[in-house]
């Protein structure tokens, strides 16, 4: 019996090994820049992730929209700014926000979370930082983060399908993240570690 459990021994550690090691992956695909995991409630700065010369813009923050109270998720032109802090969170409360989780985004200097909503004169589903108004029509949904070449791309889903979220630039030439075109392509850098 003896010489049965000291030769399953080692088989036992190596399949421990392997299957810890696939579990870490799956989390450690979403990082941010310092290779560190993506933590639920952490304030992260959402910036471009690959150089893309003088056009490469800085990261996300918010702007008013036209004459209403409308607060759209942008990317302004302007190079080397980290935007304004972003909190990730999931509503299932883990403590490590993995790929393909609903996730929740609200800028850390306001109350709502991120919301998709259409705007009437643009003919576009795009992300709202301050939720909707009255009237305004929405999309019932959850955000998701992927991996996409470089970096990571959001999708907004509901149970029947995905939409990549792209940027569209709009009459007032802010560079809204909306629904559709090609995804925008970004990065994570911690907020607390600047």
């Amino acid at each position: 019996m003896k010489k049965t459990i000291n030769t399953l021994l080692p088989y036992l550690f190596l399949l421990f090994a392997l299957t810890t090691n696939l579990k870490c992956v799956s989390a450690l695909d979403l990082g941010d820049t310092e290779g560190n995991w993506l933590y639920n409630g952490v304030n992260y700065y959402i910036l471009p992730s690959t150089f893309r010369g003088e056009d490469a813009g800085s990261g996300l923050t918010f702007a008013r929209i036209g004459a209403s109270d409308s607060l759209a998720v942008v990317q302004p032109a302007t190079n080397g700014w980290n935007g304004s802090a972003v909190t990730i969170s999931n509503p299932g409360g883990t403590k490590i926000i993995i790929t393909g989780s609903p996730v929740d985004f609200k800028f850390a200097d306001q109350s709502s979370k991120w919301v998709v909503v259409f705007d009437e004169s643009a003919k576009v589903w795009y992300l709202s930082a301050n939720g909707a108004k009255p009237g305004q029509k929405t999309k019932t949904g959850t955000f998701q983060i992927s991996q996409l070449n470089l970096g990571f791309k959001f999708s907004f889903c509901n149970p029947s399908f995905c939409e990549d979220v792209g940027s569209f630039v709009d009459a007032d030439k802010h560079n809204r993240l909306a629904l559709g075109g090609s995804p925008f392509s970004f990065k994570f850098q911690n907020a607390h570690n600047n």
